[in-house]
């Protein structure tokens, strides 16, 4: 039953039976929470005493803290809640303590923090999983500051001095991008000890490998194509002879693409070598590569075209002059092109 309240008694008055009832017993038995639950409609001090349940007990264990503990052994219990506000800090009095996401397969805990839209949004999250994992759910930002002062292994620092990426192996700090200014056409290569970026080249250009690190070098400089016309009526004759006079160094690359435009070679066969000495002879058919002999390579041109890079069969060196001599039953009539390169 409900609480009544107190009455005051005048002198004199009869106290009756229902009277000292309500006020007595039904009220003695609301106190004690026999009826209903019961409201208090003001603070309740225990002083050093406690709050207890059935197993718990709420007690105040400093002037500031105060804790749930089990009666048996005064051990510190867990309390569950729906939301922590607290106006100060969230403090561990004890060493190595956890936070963690729930104990069931694929349970997450999130961080979060408000955007400008008056939106919680999810910054990051402990991912259980069958590998469990940390996930930066929104772009992390790294200030920039100085390295750290005792140095571990898998440190991770922006090192704002000089605008870079550091990370701490076992035995030194490795520095992990330093491109500044990277743009459109720049190169990564891995440096004496880091990475590094190597501008775009002029176009043109190719990449040349140094002895330790690579650079652009001109594309052209040291390329050379030479062309002329097989004379018409071309029979059982030298087509053409080329030495090199140009430039003085060693051939790296040669090709030689003779391309057939008027005449039967069907039993025509193309004598290359140098000067007099004969390198390499094969049939010239009408719309096939030459074959591979030897040291010799070679690949099919445009058209009916044939084309050889040619070293001397004797010490594989690529040759710095030879000429080509045709041997055909029939005129023929075309261009021949030559393309080297010297280093």
């Amino acid at each position: 039953m409900a609480w009544t309240a107190p009455y005051d008694w005048s002198v004199g008055e009869v106290v009756t039976a229902a009277k000292l009832n309500e006020q007595l017993r039904h009220n003695m038995r609301y106190l004690k929470g026999l009826d209903e639950d019961v409201v208090i409609e003001d603070d309740i001090n225990i002083g050093a005493n406690k709050l207890k349940t059935t197993t718990l007990y709420i007690d105040e264990i400093s002037p500031t803290v105060g804790g749930v503990r089990r009666i048996s052994d005064n051990a510190n219990m867990g309390w569950y809640i729906s939301d922590l506000q607290f106006t100060s800090s969230l403090i561990a009095i004890v060493n190595a303590l956890t936070i963690r996401a729930p104990n069931a397969d694929n349970n997450y805990l999130a961080l979060q923090a408000r955007d400008n839209a008056n939106t919680l949004v999810e910054i990051a999250r402990l991912q259980g999983a069958a590998d469990p994992y940390f996930r930066m759910t929104l772009p992390q930002v790294l200030l920039p500051g100085t390295a750290p002062g005792t140095l571990v292994e898998g440190h991770f620092w922006y090192l704002g001095a000089d605008d870079k990426l550091y990370y701490r192996d076992a035995s030194a700090n490795i520095e992990l991008v330093a491109i500044n200014g990277p743009a459109r056409g720049d190169i990564l290569y891995r440096g004496a000890a880091n990475w590094l970026n190597l501008a775009k080249g002029t176009a043109g250009y190719y990449l040349q490998q140094g002895a330790d690190d690579p650079a652009w070098a001109s594309g052209t400089e040291n390329v050379y194509v030479a062309s002329g016309n097989l004379t018409a009526g071309v029979q059982n004759a030298k087509i053409f002879s080329w030495q090199n006079t140009v430039v003085s160094g060693d051939i790296l690359v040669f090709l030689v693409i003779v391309d057939i435009t008027t005449g039967s070679t069907a039993a025509a066969t193309i004598d290359v070598g140098e000067a007099a000495t004969e390198v390499r002879s094969d049939n010239l058919m009408d719309g096939e590569a030459l074959t591979n002999i030897a040291s010799m390579n070679s690949i099919e041109g445009a058209g009916a075209a044939s084309a050889l890079g040619v070293r001397r069969v004797a010490d594989d060196q690529w040759i710095t002059g030879f000429e080509g001599n045709v041997d055909a039953s029939t005129d023929l009539v075309g261009k021949y092109y030559i393309l080297y390169a010297l280093v």
